[in-house]
């Protein structure tokens, strides 16, 4: 992907209820967060969001409730670019 590239990658998962609470949506992206993303993001975490970054490819993934989560997914986007 070049330095030019306007791919953009953008994921929402809606898992499984987990006590009666739903999970965090998590974003994942390589251009900037909208104003709105990140409104959705501050109504669950408040003003501590967590974010995965992959420097070298400039895309960032938040809004997971660990950091695994969001590292899984680049893993993920890393192996499926590949392929």
């Amino acid at each position: 992907m070049g330095s030019n590239s306007a791919h953009c990658w953008h994921r929402v998962f809606f898992p499984i209820h987990h006590s009666a609470k739903i999970k965090p949506m998590i974003i994942t992206k390589s251009e900037p967060f909208t104003s709105a993303e990140i409104q959705q993001l501050r109504a669950e975490f408040d003003v501590y969001i967590k974010t995965v970054i992959d420097v070298e490819k400039k895309i960032c993934s938040a809004g997971m409730n660990r950091h695994f989560e969001g590292e899984q997914i680049l893993l993920d986007l890393e192996v499926n670019t590949k392929n």
